[in-house]
């Protein structure tokens, strides 16, 4: 039965393996993909895809041409290598596009959710996915401009614009498909007579673009600078003397949100925010409540550990389960995740010690901490160093196994801490300004 198995599919294997999006793949994933993809032909007008419908298949171009068309416009044509389909399965949205087999033309297709499992299982597949999506979002904000640009009137006695071998309404780079088509010819315009219809075109087809680019939200997200806020004033402690922080302990966070295209172009010319993909943050699995509670708790649990931590610095006698020998409450606070652990920590011993750390400074810092004052990476340092420039701050405490990511941009010195005593040797060995 296994040889009969091996004998079906080998030629399968074989044509896959010539594809370009698949040239190089081992063995046993050609394999798996030929387990899930299926062989047809189909006749010329065929739709394969049509525009604002939901996405069921992926398909890659064997042989024969298809015709790529948003709206009225011809976009190009795809041929023998190219693929298409992955904009709307991986961004969980309707199809972007038409596509009509133009000739006889054969492919292998993939249903949507086996393609996302083939997505998820080879990491090599992911990359390329992504980075097609990604290059889709960084010229989105290009191809809006360049088609305004097409559309703007002309000074009298420049001439019409020169002649093109490629369509005037799509960038080549940026595509609703992944394999650039083909040119269309289109010769060298209509007669000065006829320019008004022509832009009526035009100006249909930039309406097409840009609210696609609006409504499409493609499989990444963006994490940018947040709000700094004081947690000074969020702690009360009672059963053991303390005093309260003579200057300021910010908490810098970020934000993240899924923008649509156009958003992401734009997010990608920020140096101070990242673009990751979604399933970075959570498992694609993972439903949103769920997830919501996970880092509430998170960040519960950072400010618990912080306690325990300070209490310990400061030389009180911490229980193995990391109960304190006092009472601490906390302000509600909208924020989640463990990176606040190391402000609480160091704004809770500056309380609770006779020393006063802060002398009068405006300081911040994020790390996940323990209860034995250990701290661990958080990430996205880059994004809260420009909150804290933003804020005024004096000092900007991060993980030491961030600090590779961080600047001292806007002259904000930047120190990278393992633990909190870390920390509290840098406050007192750096002069209030």
């Amino acid at each position: 039965m296994k040889a009969r198995t091996v004998e079906r599919y080998r030629p399968k294997w074989h044509r896959l393996a010539s594809h370009p999006l698949l040239t190089g793949y081992p063995l046993r994933l050609l394999r798996r993909v030929a387990s899930v993809a299926d062989e047809v032909t189909v006749p010329p007008g065929a739709v394969l895809a049509k525009q604002g419908r939901p996405a069921e298949w992926f398909f890659l171009v064997e042989s024969g041409e298809a015709e790529v068309t948003l709206g009225a416009a011809r976009l190009g044509l795809l041929g023998p290598g190219a693929y298409f389909g992955e904009v709307a399965i991986l961004g969980r949205g309707p199809q972007p596009v038409t596509v009509r087999a133009v000739t006889t033309t054969a492919l292998f297709i993939i249903g949507a959710q086996r393609f996302l499992a083939l997505v998820d299982d080879i990491p090599r597949l992911r990359l390329d996915m992504d980075a097609a999506l990604l290059r889709q979002a960084q010229l989105v904000a290009l191809t809006r401009e360049e088609q305004l640009r097409r559309l703007r009137p002309r000074p009298p006695g420049t001439g019409h614009p020169a002649p093109t071998d490629s369509p005037p309404v799509f960038s080549p780079t940026l595509r609703a498909v992944s394999i650039p088509p083909k040119a269309i010819p289109v010769g060298r315009g209509p007669p000065a007579g006829r320019r008004a219809p022509f832009a009526g075109v035009m100006l249909a087809v930039v309406a097409a673009i840009v609210a696609f680019s609006t409504l499409y939200h493609p499989p990444f997200a963006v994490i940018a600078p947040g709000p700094a806020i004081d947690i000074s004033r969020d702690i009360a402690i009672s059963g053991v003397p303390v005093h309260q922080p003579r200057g300021r302990y910010l908490m810098v966070t970020v934000q993240t949100r899924r923008p649509n295209l156009l958003g992401l172009g734009l997010a990608l010319l920020h140096l101070d925010r990242s673009v990751v993909p979604v399933d970075q943050l959570s498992p694609r699995t993972a439903r949103t409540t769920e997830l919501q509670r996970t880092t509430e708790a998170a960040f519960a649990r950072s400010r618990i550990d912080a306690a325990a931590a300070a209490a310990r610095a400061a030389g009180m006698a911490v229980s193995p389960a990391g109960q304190v020998p006092f009472a601490v409450h906390f302000r509600n606070r909208d924020v989640v995740g463990p990176s606040a652990g190391l402000i609480y920590a160091l704004a809770i011993e500056d309380m609770l010690s006779g020393t006063d750390r802060a002398r009068g400074r405006v300081i911040a810092a994020t790390g996940q901490i323990d209860p034995a004052g250990a701290v661990s990476g958080v990430g996205y340092v880059t994004e809260k160093t420009e909150v804290a420039r933003r804020a005024g701050v004096q000092l900007l405490l991060v993980p030491q196994s961030d600090i590779i990511d961080s600047t001292s941009e806007g002259g904000v010195p930047v120190d990278g801490v393992a633990s909190l005593e870390d920390a509290l040797t840098d406050l007192a060995a750096r002069s209030p300004a």
